[in-house]
């Protein structure tokens, strides 16, 4: 029971299901709104009329939210059908060992689509104020945002010295930490400048 069980909490291998679903529920909903971005952006126009930039951005967040969902779903694949039995402990043991390479893939393209989103509200805001200086900030925060999440990315990549398995316990949950508290900060600095 303590193998497959965590003391607090959901087991990793039930928990790791429940996200790729509801990851893949989401998914339905952005391929809708993609679909829909496209065709608003492209029905009855001539090709000089498109706006490029902006289908090009909207491209990428598809493409990347589309790897992404592959990744997991693999990441999930493997870690209950395939190699369910190599691990000691089980799908648990598996889902446990964070130096697997797709959940660092994983993350890595979660960044990728967060400075790209990011990036398009300051944008928005640029395009708002019509002015640099309104900018500065967010694009400091943003510069934040990229150095915390490679350096995210980095630190799960590498062996834990401490031997723990939970992110939170080790000097990894400083680099999560400070890469969603400065998402979160963007966003709000640069949604605050667009409504005012």
């Amino acid at each position: 029971m303590a193998n497959s069980e965590s003391s607090i909490g959901l087991p990793l291998d039930a928990a790791s299901l429940m996200s790729v679903v509801l990851e893949g529920i989401l998914y339905g909903f952005s391929v809708l709104m993609f679909i829909g971005t496209m065709w608003i952006f492209t029905y009855k126009r001539r090709m000089r009329d498109v706006n490029r930039p902006t289908i090009a951005v909207a491209t990428l967040l598809f493409i990347l939210s589309t790897a992404h969902m592959v990744v997991n779903i693999i990441h999930v694949e493997n870690g209950l059908v395939k190699y369910r039995n190599t691990f000691l402990g089980g799908p648990v043991a598996y889902f446990a060992d964070l130096l697997q390479g797709l959940f660092v893939v994983k993350n890595a393209i979660l960044v990728l689509e967060t400075l790209l989103g990011d990036g398009i509200v300051i944008y928005r805001c640029y395009i708002f104020w019509q002015s640099v200086r309104v900018i500065i900030l967010p694009c400091i925060m943003w510069c934040g945002v990229a150095v915390f999440g490679v350096c995210m990315v980095y630190s799960m990549s590498q062996p834990q010295t401490s031997g723990s398995t939970n992110f939170f316990l080790n000097a990894t949950s400083q680099w999560i930490t400070a890469f969603i508290s400065f998402t979160i900060a963007t966003n709000l600095l640069s949604s605050g400048l667009l409504a005012y």
